[in-house]
């Protein structure tokens, strides 16, 4: 061990040297704290052996400058003093110093206490190695969720957008790197209908992100020609053979969205090793006609605003994605007018806790924030909803994600 004393006897000096290297340490010497101090900043050391009462600067000073110094090691300290008081004890450890000897000191008991404070060197040395590797491997797992966000975020759609009739804006707040939120919107292949999701994939952090990204790769893969969930078709067998060879195009028909979300029900059915469901909201729409279908799957109630007219809670709750195999599911119906909306969102929004008193958000005070703001364009309300919830929560990081899916009807600026 290399060990740094300071020590203004030349006899304590000598002494402490002749000792230390007998017992195999490599010894630095400085004459005062002052040069002490100096030494430290050149060529730091692990191990100091300091007398309490020098000129210039002192034993405690030199503590105190040492724990304030931004050194790459630990410093231990052992004080040597005349001063055999309990005060005086206290005095020096808060100062600092880890041990303390008293003048005049007997060779044996520093000795020990020397191998003491150097298996205290060694810990902190293996602490520091191992929080290195720590900080190594965060620093991997920062940069593979970074990319893994970026993966994610390449899957949504453009974040405001006219489809046929439909203008779109969405929001997404994710509460780390990646969400179990998702949301996209599409044109199906008959190029009449358009398909809209938002899902809520259960729990938090990658596993919830890894299955929110599978279903929006599938369900967005299944918009291509000869898909299982978007379309269905209707083929006549009371026809000939002939008869019946038409175009597969003209034979399309939409899926219901209550046999989309059964055969994702179907297809995403936890068991022992995976316990995630999800909820959602899926709907299709006639650009043309603003005929709109929905199935609500466990998601809270998509917020329907007329452009004349209260705004109100529809659909009837059903249940989660992925919990029981032999669920039925319900589609409903809404005639859109030209300016009308709906709002598809999270849990997040609703059960977001006010800072100071937890209260959540909720249903109501959603409803009329909307009806509140009904007269901003769907880009400011969209905005303006992220400003309130910050200020509602206090806080930069909300609990679970935060989402929403808005769209509007507008027939004149149909295709």
């Amino acid at each position: 061990m290399r060990i740094l004393i300071t020590d203004d006897s030349k006899l304590i000096q000598t002494l402490l040297v002749t000792l230390l290297r007998k017992w195999g340490h490599e010894v630095v010497i400085a004459e005062n704290g002052t040069e002490a101090w100096e030494i430290m900043q050149r060529d730091p050391v692990q191990f100091l052996i300091s007398d309490w009462m020098m000129p210039g600067m002192d034993g405690l000073t030199l503590c105190r400058k040492i724990r304030s110094a931004n050194f790459p090691n630990y410093v231990y300290i052992i004080l040597l003093t005349a001063i055999a008081s309990k005060d005086s004890l206290v005095e020096g450890i808060e100062a600092g110093a880890d041990d303390y000897l008293s003048k005049p000191f007997n060779s044996e008991e520093l000795r020990v206490r020397i191998l003491a404070g150097m298996r205290v060197v060694a810990l902190e040395a293996e602490l520091r190695e191992k929080n290195q590797k720590l900080n190594e491997a965060y620093e991997v797992i920062q940069r593979d969720l970074e990319g893994a966000a970026k993966m994610q975020r390449s899957l949504l759609p453009p974040p405001s957008m006219m489809v046929g009739n439909l203008l779109f804006e969405w929001l997404l707040l994710p509460v780390t790197f990646v969400a179990g939120d998702i949301l996209n919107y599409f044109k199906l292949v008959d190029e009449q209908h358009v398909a809209f999701y938002h899902l809520d994939v259960s729990g938090h952090g990658v596993p919830s992100a890894m299955l929110s990204v599978t279903l929006a790769k599938l369900i967005a893969n299944e918009t291509k020609p000869n898909n299982s969930l978007h379309l269905s078709v209707e083929a006549p067998v009371s026809l000939p053979f002939k008869d019946r060879r038409q175009s597969r195009s003209e034979r399309m028909q939409v899926a219901p969205p209550d046999v989309v979300v059964s055969n994702l029900n179907k297809a995403f059915q936890a068991d022992n090793t995976n316990d995630m469901y999800f909820t959602m909201v899926y709907g299709t729409l006639d650009v043309d006609t603003g005929a709109l279908q929905f199935c609500q799957a466990g998601h809270p109630s998509p917020i329907f605003m007329p452009k004349t007219g209260a705004v109100q809670m529809v659909g009837n709750g059903g249940f989660p994605v992925g919990m029981l195999p032999d669920i039925s599911f319900e589609s409903h119906a809404l005639q859109l007018q030209q300016g009308d909306r709906v709002f598809l969102y999270s849990d997040g929004i609703t059960e977001c806790t006010r800072q100071g008193d937890g209260e959540l958000f909720g249903e109501a005070r959603l409803l009329v924030w909307f009806e509140e703001n009904r007269h901003l364009t769907l880009a400011e309300l969209k905005n303006a909803l992220e400003k309130m919830l910050l200020e509602w929560h206090g806080a930069s990081e909300f609990a679970d994600d935060i989402s929403l899916l808005a769209l509007e009807f507008n027939a004149q600026n149909g295709n």
